[in-house]
This record gives structure tokens, C-alpha cells and sequence, in this order.
């Protein structure tokens, strides 16, 4: 079982840098548009909303408003026309399908 924690472990530490990271790049980045404030205005609520993004709950909502800003917003969720996705979210969905494969 100790084994097993250390593996749980390590994987939500790997998945909350990813999340910091990712937060980090939204609230610099997108954080100053209005549409998307309320979204990333700064890195607490970028933090919980790459959370909600991971866990899917907001993921059209949050996505719709990236589509309306368009520009680098819509490519950090979908990818550009050379990348079929964003390399963020495969990361995000492959770890979280780690912790719980069902």
C-alpha cells in the first residue's frame, strides 16, 4: 500500500505543475483580455479553472470563450493547423486517466 501512495503521489505532484504551469501561462497571457478575466485574471482563479478544464466540468463554457477571443486563446486549447491538439491537454487528460483508468 506504501508503494501505491508514493505512485498517487507523485502523479498529483506532476499534475499540479502541470496545472501551475499552465496557470501561470494563461493568467500572464490571457489574464488582461476582458472577456477572459473572469476566467484567468490572475493565478488563483487560472489555477481553478485548469482544474475544471482537467476535470471537464467547464470545458465548453471556458473553451467558448477562448473561441470568441480567438487568436493564441483558441490554439492553447486546441492546437494550431501544424499541431492536432493542445499538447497542454493531452498531458492533463493522459495523467488524470493514470489516477483513475475507469
Amino acid at each position: 500500500m506504501s508503494r501505491s501512495l508514493k505512485a498517487v503521489f507523485w502523479v498529483f505532484l506532476l499534475l499540479f505543475t502541470l496545472i501551475y504551469i499552465g496557470a501561470l501561462f494563461c493568467a500572464s497571457e490571457l489574464g488582461s483580455n476582458q472577456k477572459l478575466k473572469g476566467v484567468f485574471g490572475n493565478i488563483w482563479i487560472s489555477i481553478f479553472s485548469h482544474f475544471k478544464l482537467m476535470t471537464l466540468e467547464q470545458w465548453v463554457d471556458i473553451c467558448s470563450l477562448a473561441m470568441e477571443v480567438g487568436g493564441f486563446a483558441s490554439d492553447f486549447f486546441f492546437g494550431d493547423k501544424n499541431t492536432p491538439g493542445s499538447p497542454w491537454f493531452i498531458a492533463f487528460f493522459s495523467i488524470k486517466n493514470a489516477l483513475s483508468p475507469t
